[in-house]
């Protein structure tokens, strides 16, 4: 699982800093900046936390930081467009035009 990539990416998309997602799930932002860049391992409670405070379900988020090993039965670029559409309807960024 590629925790980081899916944190930082929902992250962005909700306009939060590192602090303010710290802030909302009551650790540092030097924490939030460790899972980042990949040098902390979440624990569930934490994705919860994180998945809470973004407002994205936690399947959401296991799609976003799964990787071609998690998944084996759909081309990663199948599961990439998946994760996308999925991200911007539920953060209300999508293209409205038919």
């Amino acid at each position: 699982m590629q925790y980081a990539k899916a944190i930082k990416r929902l992250r962005r998309m909700r306009g939060l800093s590192q602090s303010e997602l710290a802030q909302r799930i009551g650790k540092t932002s030097g924490y939030i900046s460790k899972l980042e860049i990949g040098d902390r391992i979440p624990a569930t409670e934490v994705i919860e936390d994180i998945c809470s405070a973004l407002s994205v379900p936690y399947y959401l988020f296991a799609l976003l930081a799964s990787s071609d090993e998690d998944i084996h039965n759909l081309p990663a670029k199948d599961t990439h467009l998946l994760a996308e559409n999925l991200l911007q309807i539920l953060v209300g960024t999508h293209d409205d035009r038919p």
